[in-house]
């Protein structure tokens, strides 16, 4: 996949908050992403650290069409695949190892946001003051 940042933009600044959940029983799923919908929120992210996330994501697309469903923590290419069987809108990395980015690439049909924790840990040390942390923080958010 060629990276998305637009289409990640554009998913994120629907809502001024972003639930991340955990999801142990997949039919709740829909009737939960119904009730996060009817009051205002239309991105969430589902970790993707049971096995009932995919289905989860798979009845919350089916439920709420209109919103953006998310898989998070994807580690490993096998994690980028099971989002893009599940049907999910973007995904969501702590950082970005080649293989990972790799399989990234592959698809087109997932917006992609790193957590930038690597990014930003190798260049902590370069920064000195609130200021510079500022400019760390704006140059990993365009990047």
């Amino acid at each position: 996949m060629v990276a998305k940042p637009a289409r990640m933009r554009e998913i994120l600044a629907r809502v001024p908050v972003m639930p991340v959940l955990t999801i142990h029983d997949a039919a709740i799923a829909g009737e939960l992403a119904t009730a996060l919908v009817a009051g205002g929120v239309t991105v969430f992210e589902v970790l993707m650290r049971t096995p009932a996330a995919a289905d989860a994501i798979r009845a919350m697309r089916a439920a709420t069409p209109q919103a953006a469903v998310g898989a998070g923590t994807l580690l490993r290419p096998a994690d980028v695949e099971a989002a893009v069987a599940a049907g999910a809108s973007f995904g969501v990395a702590p950082g970005l190892t080649d293989t990972l980015a790799a399989a990234v690439r592959e698809t087109s049909e997932l917006a992609a946001s790193l957590g930038w924790t690597s990014e930003f840990l190798w260049n902590w040390s370069d920064a000195q003051t609130l200021e510079d942390l500022g400019r760390l923080v704006e140059t990993c958010a365009q990047e």
